[in-house]
């Protein structure tokens, strides 16, 4: 199964992609600063506050894990509600 995952490199992310890399599966990992993960898997940067991913990032993805969001930081609502919520 090829599956992208959102907010690769945060604490849910990362572990969420190396199980699934593990399993077998095909990760698409995105982040917003691009840093490679554990084992090396590869992550793409995507700043989803400013841009949609490529559609060609998404051809052939079964299922999204969307795990992008503000975190630890303070911010106004509607860039929570933009991020978290609409994605």
């Amino acid at each position: 199964m090829k599956c992208l995952v959102s907010g690769a490199t945060g604490f849910i992310g990362r572990q969420l992609c190396q199980q699934l890399a593990a399993s077998g599966h095909v990760v698409v990992a995105l982040s917003k600063c691009g840093e490679p993960l554990a084992g090396g898997l590869p992550t793409i940067a995507v700043d989803l506050a400013r841009s949609a991913p490529d559609d060609a990032l998404l051809q052939g993805v079964d299922v999204v894990f969307h795990l992008a969001g503000i975190a630890h930081q303070r911010a106004p609502e509607s860039d929570y509600n933009a991020l978290n919520c609409s994605g």
